[in-house]
């Protein structure tokens, strides 16, 4: 590392002044180990250093490229946002550095460098040592491990320790690796700063593209997107636009070139939910020359804007083209071998170039485990979905699998408190099979593509963590210490409460995990086979459409009552809003099986009481009016940006109600007239 440092130009660890130095109590340890998310590997704490934040002085390398930049910046604003101050001082050196050759930081020896070597994953790895009464180190043998030791240190000086003009350091010692290489989460979008903050690396970047005068267009980075990454020790892997079939629906590519589409209606996905989400788009035919110029064309294009890893996604879900050239063989096996054969045409140019190819087809078969078995060692293997035993075998043989296939914890807002205990599985199984990672899944519910920047941390912040905790120490803390912790940081004064209200709003989404039919929560009209898509047809075929039967709702009553005196006491108010929202919801479940019992009974062959129809009705609506005011109130807190984000996200989800609320009421008018003739 070069010497120039920093606030300490050329000088080593040696101090420069005293500090008054304390022992740590057992209050002050537990304050600071819940103030860190995730739980790093190995932490002592014995004594921290009291004095005024203008006498701590950073040192880092001035010139030692953008993460240490981002890690100056990072640290700078924490102290000026705290304390008013820059860290320029003199007194107390914070010193990071990435160490030399001979594994020494600013020419002094750590103890415990030499330990890095052998960590897991050890370019993420990191030491955090104090060097005297005077001094704190954090060092890693990469950039990437040197950005998670200052996370780590930035979340130990977070833990409210600015306080009357002082500054209590704790000089810990600290020797931390991750256990999973990749941690994040799919199709995340704009939350860098929030997710590299939880030493999450993953985040979906999908380039965009240009017009050309061929009839594929041509790809295009984006250099800030690209510098944030960086910035952030993020992977910084480049999606190639999107699925292969689906270059027709984004270029019209089967219209320009009708050799390129699958052949045969095996080319096309069986199932209705393709067609319901427009996905019914028949898989390519593998066999014809023009998609390997295709894909190597668009390779090439990225490798001359600098992208290091590329993943090209397959053709989506399930098909089989049937030309006589493709038939006999597997789409898995032929799309497989001509996206890595499109690769190796390019690496002469662009050797350093990683390629990963995304399987959201592929099963049990043996053509599966060929496919895989055919990859140069190189190409890692990216599989969504169910993860079959050929992906499984290929992690155990050596080869680079990550699975995108965690829970989906970041599916919408009704699912952000959640004790993680279901997270949790598929990560340590996934640890245990030798993934490279798996990430869980985000669902955008709101927004209408309109995501801002703080929504993960706002609305997601519980589940991202509990992700964050354990893909990176599978053996780190148990789900309780985990929600304890994560209220700490939260500000909740009673961290205890909160994970005995976490444990009973989980039990209550438990017993309404369920319904009869999908359609639970707020009455929309999007979701796959959602019964409020159809509302109206199932209303005039006088057919039921209760959610869930009597004993689940007198359940989920006597929960929401547990849960709502757990959280009344607690601040912030977020736990008492979530209940009453849950609360308003099984309220007009019972109001909607009262509807449906009127206008659907038993014998379809007697008149309905309209008298009765409608006391249900309007009771039902009075009751989805009442959970939409709650969750208005929930959506209030997320303190979003931009500034109308909220107003906007009320009015979608309202609107949502509105359309429903108008078939049914033309659907229960329609047939009150026509029994009244």
């Amino acid at each position: 590392m070069k010497r120039t440092l920093l606030a300490a130009v050329g000088l080593g660890l040696s101090g420069w002044g005293a500090a008054a130095v304390q022992p740590a109590t057992d209050a002050e340890r537990q304050n600071w180990v819940n103030h860190l998310m995730p739980l790093p590997h190995e932490i002592s704490i014995t004594q921290s250093a009291v004095l005024n934040p203008a006498d701590v002085g950073l040192a880092i390398a001035a010139d030692a490229g953008p993460v240490q930049a981002q890690i100056k910046d990072e640290l700078t604003a924490l102290f000026q946002d705290a304390a008013g101050v820059a860290p320029t001082g003199a007194a107390f050196r914070i010193v990071l550095g990435v160490l030399d050759g001979q594994g020494r930081l600013a020419g002094s020896a750590l103890a415990g460098a030499e330990r890095l070597q052998a960590c897991p994953n050890k370019n993420q790895a990191y030491i955090i040592r104090p060097n005297g009464d005077d001094c704190l180190a954090v060092a890693a043998l990469h950039e990437k491990g040197l950005y998670y030791g200052a996370q780590t240190l930035r979340q130990l000086l977070s833990a409210g320790i600015f306080t009357n003009g002082s500054v209590r350091i704790p000089l810990a010692e600290v020797t931390d690796w991750p256990d999973m290489e990749e941690r994040g989460i799919w199709n995340a979008a704009r939350a860098v700063p929030f997710l590299a903050g939880l030493k999450l690396n993953f985040m979906t970047y999908m380039c965009g593209h240009e017009a050309s005068s061929n009839a594929w267009h041509r790809p295009k980075v984006d250099p800030t997107m690209m510098d944030l990454l960086r910035r952030h020790a993020m992977v910084e892997r480049v999606q190639m636009i999107h699925h292969l079939n689906y270059f027709d629906r984004l270029f019209g590519i089967y219209k320009a070139h009708p050799e390129l589409m699958g052949q045969g209606a095996a080319a096309v996905c069986e199932g209705e939910q393709y067609k319901y989400s427009k996905r019914d788009i028949p898989v390519i035919c593998a066999s014809q020359p023009l998609w390997k110029t295709i894909i190597a064309d668009m390779l090439a294009a990225l490798g001359e804007q600098g992208a290091p890893e590329v993943s090209v996604w397959l053709s989506e879900f399930k098909g089989q083209c049937q030309c006589p050239q493709c038939r006999d063989s597997s789409q898995t096996l032929l799309e497989s071998r001509l996206v890595a054969d499109a690769w190796s045409s390019i690496r002469g140019k662009y050797p350093d170039m990683i390629l990963r190819i995304f399987y959201s087809q592929g099963d049990g078969s043996p053509a599966t485990d060929q496919a895989l078995r055919e990859l140069p060692p190189e190409v890692r293997i990216e599989r969504v979905y169910s993860i079959y035993k050929p992906f499984l075998d290929a992690a155990q043989r050596g080869q680079w699998v990550l699975s995108f296939s965690g829970y989906d914890c970041i599916a919408g807002p009704d699912n952000s408190f959640r004790t993680p205990e279901r997270i949790i599985p598929r990560i340590t199984n996934g640890y245990a099979a030798k993934l490279k990672g798996v990430l869980s899944c985000s669902y955008h519910y709101y927004g209408e593509g309109m995501l801002p920047p703080e929504y993960y941390r706002q609305v997601h912040g519980f589940p991202a963590s509990a992700l964050a905790e354990w893909s990176w120490n599978v053996n780190g803390r148990t789900p309780r210490q985990f929600t304890e912790a994560w209220a700490a940081r939260a500000g909740y004064a009673e961290p205890a409460r909160f994970a005995d209200w976490m444990e009973a709003i989980s039990r209550l989404k438990t017993a309404l995990e369920k319904p009869r039919q999908p359609g639970a929560g707020l009455p929309k009209t999007k979701g796959f086979k959602n019964q409020f898509a159809e509302i109206g047809a199932i209303i005039r075929n006088r057919d039921a459409f209760g959610l869930f039967d009597i004993d689940t709702l007198d359940k989920a009553d006597a929960l929401c009552r547990e849960a709502l005196a757990l959280a009344e006491p607690l601040s912030p108010p977020m736990p008492a809003l979530e209940t009453r929202y849950f609360a308003a919801l099984v309220k007009s479940y019972r109001c909607l099986n009262e509807l449906s019992d009127s206008m659907a009974p038993d014998d379809k062959t007697k008149n309905i009481d309209a008298a009765r129809v409608k006391e249900a009705w309007a009771n039902y609506q009075a009751a989805v009016e009442e959970a939409l005011a709650c969750n208005d109130r929930r959506i209030e807190l997320w303190l979003a940006d931009p500034a109308d984000y909220v107003e906007k996200a009320q009015g979608e989800i309202s609107g949502q109600w509105l359309a429903v609320r108008n078939a049914m009421d033309e659907a229960i008018t329609e047939i009150i007239i026509k029994e009244a003739r």
